[in-house]
């Protein structure tokens, strides 16, 4: 079973900085969220961003779908979000109050040995961006 699609990126600032290998590659990767240690190196990431989704618009259908499959999703990828991280790096999360609380979000963290860092400028910037969306985020650090 095929497990994603994965592409590479090679840049340069121009011409003969890409022939003298003076290059950057980026690895884009199209694949399920939970799977990414089968992707990435462990510890090979300084920092994850990840918007999780609203689950509005597109709200899951069938038994047991809705909103409790956030907080399921979120527990499902935090083991290879986490085994991905180098030691000190972060994890910033962004969701949906309404449909994601942020206390699921930070025990979520805590539960696959993240710390959650509460003091500002980390402690959150919930802001309405519409009627059914007041997005947030929760930053976490891998211990070292």
């Amino acid at each position: 079973r095929k497990a994603g699609d994965v592409f590479l990126l090679t840049t340069a600032n121009d011409k003969a900085g890409y022939d003298a290998g003076d290059v950057r590659t980026m690895r884009l990767v199209h694949g399920d969220s939970r799977q990414a240690a089968l992707f990435f190196r462990r510890a090979s990431f300084d920092i994850l961003v990840c918007d999780l989704p609203y689950n509005v618009q597109h709200e899951g259908k069938g038994a047991g779908a809705g909103r409790e499959d956030l907080a399921k999703l979120l527990d499902q990828c935090l083991p290879g979000w986490a085994m991905v991280l180098k030691p000190g790096g972060s994890a910033v999360l962004s969701f949906n109050e309404h449909t994601l609380k942020r206390g699921a979000v930070e025990e979520a963290l805590e539960r696959h040995g993240l710390s959650v860092l509460r003091e500002q400028p980390f402690g959150g910037c919930p802001h309405r961006v519409d009627q059914g969306i007041r997005r947030d985020f929760v930053v976490a650090a891998k211990p070292q």
